[in-house]
């Protein structure tokens, strides 16, 4: 199951603060999938309405559990963590649908 993203704000700038050349800035929550994909899952453009995603930077994760995301520019995929001294990925389909990830994005 493909992970779940709604756009919660989109911000807009005025010129004179860098907003404008077509660059879109916005803050997302990802929910979690029921079971969880080795080497992560994508987050595509298309899910944002926009034509391409910059940077996703992950910021909380709630409710508060043993996990952190990052995001893969290389592949374009959010990648679980165990928050442990090892950092190692997430097992395989472990359940994380409770997770609530809210990300900064910033696409064209």
């Amino acid at each position: 199951m493909a992970l779940g993203v709604s756009v919660l704000k989109r911000f807009r700038y005025n010129w004179g603060m860098g907003g404008g050349f077509g660059y879109k800035d916005m803050l997302i929550e990802i929910t979690g999938e029921a079971s969880y994909v080795t080497n992560g899952s994508a987050i595509t453009a298309a899910q944002l309405g926009v034509n391409s995603i910059l940077a996703l930077v992950p910021k909380k994760v709630y409710p508060l559990v043993a996990r952190q995301y990052i995001w893969d520019r290389g592949t374009g995929k959010l990648v679980g963590q165990k928050l442990d001294a090892t950092g190692a990925e997430v097992v395989a389909a472990t359940n994380c649908s409770a997770d609530k990830i809210v990300a900064r994005v910033y696409a064209r």
